[in-house]
């Protein structure tokens, strides 16, 4: 949990990140991504949660984008852009993008300050996020029909 001076916050829920490196992806290791860049898909399904008295239950968030450079040595920078649950609304849509920009503080803000060398955002958009967890941990994806669709 965080406390932002202005709106607390908590999540709790499921995430996974799929990625061009090889496995076992190296800044898992703190090391450079493979090639120099690293494409990616990052997606957190809340199973529960809250930004101040906005209720954020069963709600899903993807980010896809590119980031260049060594962000363990602080040398890097990204673009991405990130799609919210279409059953969001506009409390819910601007709550998760507080959360997951870092602007509401906590790790996401921890992240962001990895790349100091600029993060751009292109675009938030709304969309129907279809996606599976296996309870075995087995495989797992999510899908954007007709725009990202990411297995593993």
């Amino acid at each position: 949990m965080h406390v932002n001076k202005a709106t607390s916050w908590h999540i709790e829920g499921d995430w996974f990140d799929n990625c061009s490196c090889s496995v076992a992806c190296p800044c898992t290791f703190a090391q450079t991504p493979d090639n120099g860049y690293c494409e990616f898909v990052l997606f957190w399904h809340v199973r529960q949660g809250h930004y101040g008295n906005t209720n954020l239950d069963d709600l899903s968030v993807v980010r896809v984008g590119q980031w260049e450079g060594d962000m363990w040595a602080g040398d890097a920078k990204g673009v991405s852009g990130v799609f919210v649950d279409e059953r969001a609304d506009d409390r819910q849509t601007k709550a998760l993008q507080q959360i997951f920009s870092g602007k509401a503080g906590g790790w996401p803000e921890q992240w962001a300050g990895l790349f100091p060398n600029g993060r751009e955002m292109r675009g938030v958009e709304r969309a129907r996020i279809n996606f599976e967890i296996a309870p075995e941990l087995t495989h797992w994806g999510m899908e954007i029909l007709g725009k990202v669709k990411s297995w593993a």
